[in-house]
């Protein structure tokens, strides 16, 4: 089994070793990198690699993949925890499918439900909509289609970009496939509360907004999906990516 790179910005150094430690469980090599603004108060391990930094949420994401080497990827947040085996099981259904335009999601589990699928789906682009397209979390993915796709938007503030991205992936002819059992679950974190700080600052009121005005026609918010998106990429630079916000600007707090 190849290394997988996991990635993704982080402001809670204490939730850390629980996403590394759910990681390890699943007996894969693996590197984990997360990028923000609060240091970890304990020794990590050698594959957890912590980059300080004060740019925006979707920003050290962004500098999060590049900092990483894997040739598989997994795009994470500092508040999930994988169930069991389930990188392992998500890596057997990638591997078997042999294409390096598909994406595997892991299911989403929040207050130790399920809500991967039913009624109201919270992992579609509209969760009333059970037929919309996928919204994936913690995807397998290639380091190239990452790449290929040109990473995250600059225009996006903490939330959204990963829904954006995964749409311009069934742009390019790619595929998102939700695992079967597979799990990865929210810790500390409860619908409309918890620890849902960026969600109440940037989700509706900003980021949303703009994912819709990309891919759905008037009026924001329910309007027809677009298998197109409706303008160019606006990539991130290299140039001080970890020290200097790029586009809009955005806080963690």
């Amino acid at each position: 089994m190849p290394t997988i790179s996991f990635f993704g910005p982080g402001i809670r150094p204490n939730r850390w070793m629980g996403l590394y430690d759910s990681i390890a469980q699943s007996g894969i090599d693996f590197d984990l990198t997360m990028v923000g603004p609060n240091e970890p108060k304990y020794t990590t391990p050698e594959n957890l690699i912590y980059i300080k930094s004060n740019v925006k949420p979707v920003q050290c994401m962004e500098a999060a993949f590049r900092i990483t080497k894997g040739e598989l990827i997994i795009p994470v947040a500092d508040d999930e925890i994988f169930i069991d085996d389930s990188i392992a099981q998500v890596f057997h259904q990638y591997t078997e499918i042999n294409d390096w335009k598909t994406i595997v999601s892991h299911r989403y589990v929040l207050n130790g439900v399920d809500i991967s699928e039913g009624a109201e789906p919270a992992m579609r682009y509209y969760t009333w909509v059970p037929t919309s397209p996928l919204a994936p979390i913690a995807p397998l993915m290639s380091r190239r289609l990452w790449r290929e796709l040109g990473g995250i938007d600059r225009r996006f503030c903490a939330l959204y970009w990963d829904l954006d991205m995964w749409m311009r992936v069934y742009e390019y002819g790619g595929t998102g496939i939700l695992h079967k059992t597979a799990k990865v679950e929210e810790v500390g974190t409860s619908v409309g509360g918890g620890e849902h700080t960026l969600y109440n600052k940037y989700g509706p009121v900003y980021d949303r907004r703009i994912l819709d005005s990309l891919w759905t026609l008037p009026p924001i918010g329910t309007g027809q999906i677009l298998d197109k998106r409706m303008s160019p990429l606006q990539p991130f630079d290299d140039k001080d990516i970890l020290t200097v916000t790029q586009g809009v600007k955005g806080e963690w707090k």
